[in-house]
């Protein structure tokens, strides 16, 4: 076939115009999030433009994701940004995703296999605003339900975009065959939007752990509930402590959600939750708050230690106990067990 190499010049010339007229507006964007000469806000804004360059050279966003950062809406911003700071991450630990579309946010091979990655940054909803925008340093109310109820949400959405749903008539990437019986699947959680202290405003300080101590992720997914030590009435004796045993959270409206994710042998296809704290500071590549959580029933699991993250837990089952058991990341340069 004869190609008109005039005209594919041209086109070439016109998609490199637009992606830097693309790139000056969201360099704009940008200092418009991150204002101010303070060397710190100078530097973030230095390293989020070309964290954004790269991954958009990779060709690793979708095709409204420069609309969505370039916009005016918040949830619509950081959900994009999300997608930009585990790309960064992927990038830098040398992998190599790579995007489709339709199909979830990245997609990487490893060992003969495919290894999918949904991105989903959940909104603060029904989170206080005491929490959300208080001073730091001021006594507040650590609201860790509310926060977990986020993280549940978070990660049956994406579940559904993995399994569909058939009471609303929605298939799902399985149903669809943009995801292989054999791929693996991965949800990456970002819980930015859910830190204290007013992070739009650049002084928010992650939330990466629940009330157990343990990352969100594991208590959303394997029932790890708080630390509850069991005293005898009659002696005032500790009989017995532990993390207690939390397969459901009650909401403020409508019925119990589980918390038991990872117990359930039906949501065998998703093969871990990549749990992450990710803001601008990410992009300068210092340690930040990371962990893989792996599913004890998965199809198809994820490798220890392939994608970046500082702990990585897993759960092991007996016929009388369960042990939630943490392991040297990729990214930690120290290795300990806890056992519930």
């Amino acid at each position: 076939m004869l190609v008109n190499a005039p005209r594919c010049e041209l086109i070439k010339r016109r998609r490199t115009l637009l992606l830097a007229t693309t790139l000056e507006a969201l360099k704009e964007t940008i200092s418009q999030r991150i204002p101010g000469e303070h060397p710190t806000a100078k530097m973030w804004r230095s390293a989020v433009f070309a964290a954004c360059e790269k991954v958009l050279a990779a060709g690793l966003l979708d095709r409204g994701a420069l609309a969505r950062l370039n916009g005016p809406d918040d949830g619509l911003f950081w959900g994009a940004m999300s997608e930009v700071f585990l790309a960064d991450r992927l990038l830098h630990a040398g992998l190599q995703p790579t995007h489709q579309e339709p199909g979830p946010d990245f997609r990487l091979e490893h060992g003969g296999k495919t290894i999918w990655v949904e991105v989903i940054t959940p909104l603060p909803t029904n989170i206080p605003v005491e929490w959300l925008e208080h001073t730091p340093g001021s006594a507040v109310d650590f609201p860790a339900e509310p926060i977990l109820l986020r993280w549940t949400a978070a990660i049956k959405e994406k579940a559904e975009k993995l399994r569909g749903n058939p009471s609303q008539g929605k298939a799902g990437y399985l149903a669809s065959g943009i995801v292989s019986e054999d791929d693996i699947y991965v949800i990456a959680v970002n819980g930015l939007l859910l830190r204290g202290g007013g992070f739009g405003k650049g002084d928010g300080f992650p939330q990466f752990e629940g009330i157990s101590q343990f990352p969100l992720a594991v208590e959303a997914t394997c029932s790890v509930g708080p630390y509850a030590i069991k005293i005898n009435r009659l002696t005032l004796e500790q009989v017995s402590a532990g993390h207690s045993h939390r397969p459901r959270l009650a909401r403020p409206k409508g019925a119990d959600v589980p918390a038991d994710t990872f117990h359930d042998p039906s949501f065998a296809p998703i093969s871990a939750i990549w749990a992450v704290d990710l803001g601008y500071g990410s992009t300068l590549h210092k340690s930040e708050p990371m962990a893989v959580v792996h599913n004890p029933h998965a199809k198809n699991p994820l490798p220890l230690r392939y994608l970046p993250a500082i702990n990585e837990y897993t759960l092991e089952l007996t016929a009388d106990e369960m042990a939630v058991k943490s392991h040297q990341g990729r990214d930690s340069k120290q290795s300990r067990i806890i056992v519930q």
